[in-house]
């Protein structure tokens, strides 16, 4: 069993490919305090999106758009649940996403990917290149979730919710998110610090 002390919804920096560790690591969160009293099966998508709504309602889907995620899920004292490892930092700090939850990110990159082409229409202005503010990136040749760190003049530094990455990206590939997309689910990717003691997984 890995035991976790501490964890947030930062990002890292160090770049991988989000999925492919197949491994599944069973975690207890023993030290840190809820701030929602919601167990891993209450968890769902916030607002359903369907493809007649993001086809037929585009013109109103893009005019509500979003500059926060819905705040992320946290664990309540002792919780126990599978995760895969989506990108590590160092041997004791790495980021995951609960195995419960990767179905929800396959349904937020299905989205994307119907809507894709329809969302690259629409970069950011100025007035939304301010930090914490949410966005879509396109990255790996996809859009995905992002929240905004540093705004250059040409660049910017931005973190991927649901992925547990960070990259820099110039602000022709940063566009804006719908709020239904935005408020699709909570951002899927959680920071993990390991205590530095490693006990064995149980039976």
């Amino acid at each position: 069993m890995v035991r976790i002390d501490q964890w947030d919804n930062g990002l890292t920096k160090n770049p991988h490919d989000p999925l492919d560790n197949g491994s599944q690591i069973e975690k207890t969160f023993e030290d840190g305090l809820s701030l929602k009293d919601r167990s891993e099966d209450e968890f769902d998508v916030v607002q359903p999106i369907s493809e007649k709504e993001l086809g037929e309602e585009w013109s109103t889907v893009i005019r509500t758009i979003a500059t926060t995620l819905p705040p992320p899920q946290y664990f309540k004292k002792g919780d126990r649940f599978l995760a895969k490892v989506l990108s590590a930092i160092s041997p004791l700090e790495f980021y995951v996403i609960k195995v419960a939850h990767i179905s929800v990110l396959r349904e937020i990159e299905r989205i994307l990917s119907y809507c894709d082409e329809k969302l690259c229409r629409h970069p950011l202005l100025d007035s939304q290149c301010r930090p914490e503010h949410a966005c879509l990136v396109r990255f790996d040749d996809i859009l995905a979730r992002a929240k905004i760190g540093h705004s250059g003049a040409h660049e910017m530094q931005v973190y991927l919710v649901d992925y547990g990455r960070s990259l820099f990206i110039g602000r022709s590939q940063c566009f804006a998110m719908p709020k239904c997309i935005a408020q699709y689910a909570p951002p899927l990717a959680h920071n993990c610090t390991l205590s530095g003691k490693l006990m064995p997984l149980e039976e």
